[in-house]
C-alpha cells in the first residue's frame, strides 16, 4: 500500500469478462470516508461506503469507469482497467467548497418561519429507488438576514426494506435555477429504524445562512443492507397543490435533471412535502 489505506482487490470472471471490486476510500490523511458515493457511469448502479470507508461493486466490465464523490472532497473518475495495479486511490479535500462560518449568536434571532411545502396536504407520493436523489427548490421569501434551523419532511410509506435517507442542502445556480454546490458539508443520514411519518432534522449547529436566491433541499434514498423488490422502498409524501415544476432528480452524483414531468389533471405538479425552518 502506498500513501493511503485504500486498496482494490479485483477478481476477473473470465467467462463473462466481468470484474468485482472491494475497496476502501480514504482521505490523504488516511481517514476512511463513510457515505462516499460510488457510481458506475455506464448505467444507474452504484453503492456507498460503510462507516469504515469500504465498498463493494460487482459485475463491472473492463471498459467501465466509476465516479467516486464525497461532499467535502474533489470527485475522482477512475477507469476499471486502471484499478488492477492501483492501490493508492484517495480523495483530496475540495478547498472551493469550504465555507467561511460567520460567528453569530443565533439565539438573538427570536422569530421563526416555515418555508416550503411541509404544511401542505399530502395526497401524493414520491417513491424512488436507492441511489436516486430528489431536490426541491425552496424560495427565500424574507427580505432580511435569516439562518437555517432545520428541515422537515413527511413519509408516505416506510417501506418493507427499511432503507435510510440522506439529507443535503444545496445552493441554487442562479443562471439555470438548478441544484449547485453543498452548503452542508457533512453527510446527514437518517437511519431507517428512526424514520417516522413526520421528521425534523436539526441543522442549527451548522450556522448556515439562508441565501437570498433560496436553496434546494435534497433527499437521497440510501441502499439498504439487503436486496429488495423495487416496490419495497420508502416514499415521501407529496402535495398536488403547486403550479410550478420545482423538483429536480439525479442518480447518486450524476448531473441533475429537471425532467419534463406531465402536469396533473388539476394543472399542478407533484411536489414533496418538505419544509425549511429558518430564524430571523
Amino acid at each position: 500500500m502506498k500513501h493511503a489505506s485504500i486498496f482494490f482487490l479485483l477478481f476477473p470472471t473470465m467467462l463473462f469478462s466481468q470484474i468485482n471490486i472491494i475497496g476502501v476510500i480514504a482521505s490523504i490523511n488516511k481517514e476512511p470516508l463513510p457515505l462516499t458515493n460510488i457510481v458506475l457511469l455506464r448505467k444507474n448502479t452504484g453503492t456507498i461506503t460503510n462507516e469504515k470507508g469500504i465498498f463493494i461493486l460487482s459485475d463491472l466490465m473492463p471498459g467501465d469507469s466509476i465516479k467516486i464523490s464525497n461532499i467535502a472532497y474533489n470527485p475522482k473518475l477512475v477507469a476499471v482497467k486502471d484499478l488492477i495495479n492501483n492501490d493508492t486511490i484517495f480523495l483530496t479535500e475540495n478547498i472551493k467548497n469550504l465555507i467561511t462560518i460567520e460567528v453569530r449568536n443565533l439565539s438573538s434571532y427570536k422569530q421563526e418561519m416555515e418555508l416550503g411545502f411541509y404544511d401542505q396536504s399530502g395526497n401524493g407520493e414520491f417513491k424512488l429507488k436507492p441511489g436516486n436523489q430528489l431536490a426541491v427548490y425552496i424560495a427565500n421569501k424574507l427580505e432580511k438576514e435569516a439562518w437555517i434551523k432545520g428541515v422537515s419532511f413527511r413519509m408516505k410509506n416506510m417501506g418493507k426494506c427499511k432503507n435510510s435517507l440522506r439529507v443535503r442542502v444545496l445552493q441554487s445556480d442562479t443562471l439555470n435555477w438548478a441544484p449547485s454546490t453543498d452548503l452542508l458539508l457533512e453527510s446527514i443520514l437518517l437511519n431507517a429504524t428512526k424514520l417516522k411519518k413526520s421528521n425534523y432534522v436539526d441543522l442549527s449547529t451548522y450556522k448556515i445562512k439562508l441565501p437570498p436566491e433560496g436553496v434546494f433541499i435534497v433527499i437521497e434514498w440510501v441502499y439498504p443492507d439487503t436486496i429488495c423488490d423495487a416496490n419495497s422502498y420508502s416514499s415521501l409524501t407529496a402535495t398536488l397543490g403547486v403550479p410550478e415544476n420545482l423538483v429536480w432528480f439525479n442518480f447518486r452524483d450524476k448531473a441533475w435533471s429537471k425532467s419534463h414531468r406531465p402536469r396533473l389533471p388539476n394543472g399542478n405538479y407533484m411536489t414533496p412535502t418538505i419544509g425549511l425552518n429558518v430564524a430571523y
